[in-house]
């Protein structure tokens, strides 16, 4: 099943693809993800979900959130769109990813609650944020 995870990553991003912890990140979604939620398209929400994870730790890595909408490599600049509050919001809308998972949920599942604890849509599939 990995396997076909990683054809979903390498046809979606080589510079995952080529990652050595992948594989670690496939297990986490792996882990999050029911598969009889998604029938068919489990393993694409499995590879959504371990890229989306894997470009927050990649390219977050002290933890800031919200959407980037600038990025400057010389005297560093970020730019974010707003904040998100992963205790209030969806971390899964922070990548481009996560937003497709997003809708790859509400479609497989239904409505996907923004709050916590009620996490209505995600507690049908074993999401836990």
């Amino acid at each position: 099943m990995a396997r076909d995870v990683l054809v979903y990553i390498q046809t979606i991003s080589s510079r995952a693809y080529a990652s050595p912890v992948i594989d670690i990140y496939i297990e986490l979604a792996q882990a999050q993800l029911a598969s009889d939620a998604f029938g068919d398209l489990y393993n694409y929400a499995v590879a959504l979900k371990a890229l989306h994870d894997w470009t927050i730790d990649t390219d977050r890595q002290f933890g800031e959130s919200g959407l980037i909408t600038d990025r400057t490599e010389g005297r560093l600049t970020l730019r974010y769109l707003h904040n998100m509050n992963k205790e209030s919001k969806t971390d899964l809308l922070m990548t481009s990813y996560g937003q497709k998972l997003h809708s790859l949920i509400r479609r497989c599942v239904g409505p996907v609650a923004r709050t916590v604890p009620v996490m209505i849509g995600y507690e049908e599939i074993g999401y836990v944020p």
